[in-house]
């Protein structure tokens, strides 16, 4: 039986192995991939201490060299159920199942759907959630960027680099996204802020071509080639957990130390409810979170 499951390896994660490890316990982390990971999806981060600038991919795979380096396991297989058990717990993936005494939830926050016509048909031919994933296939062309948070503005900056135009559809007339991006993205001449509106439809038969969007009472179509949905993400529990506390988001609710109402469960990162979500915060989650085992165990 290991001491510590963890399950996902993004940055709180991959931290809390690290200080698991160094604490003594036996530490395994279960992970269904990178692709789920949204650090890998930053394309410049400048706000982590000791890099003035780093690529997201670039800092996980640096988190990641620092994992191996202590010589823990990161097993690619993903988890479908978790089972309390006298001992502690048993985590199942498709094939294997896994016995453990304390279990640490770290998969993390995805994208949500806009939940328009036109969208999951045109899901991959012109609908993306991730501008550096996908943004190189529009260069020079005409794309929409919907939302007003932080991930809008910066998937509209992002893309102003190489795309013709950039339209930032917002249902409102002010943003959530921070002042400073706000402010880069009104000084980037490609970029069209369209205020008070809402996408009705997206427009295209094999690929899109262009969306519907609603202004007051009037309705219009705008041409565009690409749409980047980011209006924000939800919590990856994707497995039923009974009894475990949440909020109406599906982020689960802890408390100081990263423990869950249930004893010997724990949650990281952008999985559990918090103010700020940041990479230094998801790390920093690491070390609260061992201590919170510590506790518990004494």
């Amino acid at each position: 039986m290991t001491d510590i499951i963890i399950i996902g390896a993004g940055p709180a994660g991959l931290s809390a192995a690290i200080y698991a490890k160094r604490a003594g316990y036996s530490v395994m982390i279960l992970d269904k991939g990178a692709s789920e990971c949204q650090i890998t999806k930053a394309t410049e981060v400048e706000n982590y201490l000791g890099y003035l600038s780093i690529t997201g991919i670039d800092l996980h795979s640096k988190f990641v060299e620092h994992v191996k380096a202590n010589d823990i396991s990161i097993i690619k297989k993903a988890v479908v159920s978790l089972e309390q058990n006298d001992a502690g717990f048993t985590v199942h993936t498709r094939k294997d199942s896994f016995d453990a005494k304390n279990v640490i939830l770290a998969m993390g926050r995805s994208h949500k759907h806009l939940g328009i016509e036109g969208e999951e048909r045109l899901s991959g031919a012109g609908v993306s959630y991730c501008a550096t994933c996908d943004g190189f296939f529009f260069k020079n062309k005409s794309v929409a960027v919907i939302g007003g948070g932080d991930s809008a503005l910066s998937q509209a900056i992002y893309l102003s680099a190489f795309c013709k135009n950039v339209y930032l559809i917002h249902r409102r007339d002010t943003f959530r996204a921070a002042s400073y991006l706000v402010d880069r993205a009104k000084s980037i001449e490609n970029i069209e802020f369209i205020l008070n509106s809402t996408v009705q439809e997206i427009l295209g038969e094999s690929f899109v071509n262009g969306i519907r969007v609603k202004t007051n009472d009037t309705i219009s179509k705008l041409d565009c080639d690409g749409v980047f949905g980011a209006i924000g993400e939800k919590a990856n529990l994707n497995f039923e957990i009974p009894a475990l506390n949440t909020n109406p988001q599906g982020q689960i609710i802890t408390d100081n130390y990263c423990r869950t109402n249930i004893h010997g469960l724990y949650a990281v990162g952008d999985i559990r409810e918090r103010e700020v979500y940041q990479i230094i915060t998801a790390v920093a989650d690491g070390a609260l979170v061992i201590e919170g085992i510590l506790k518990d165990s004494n």
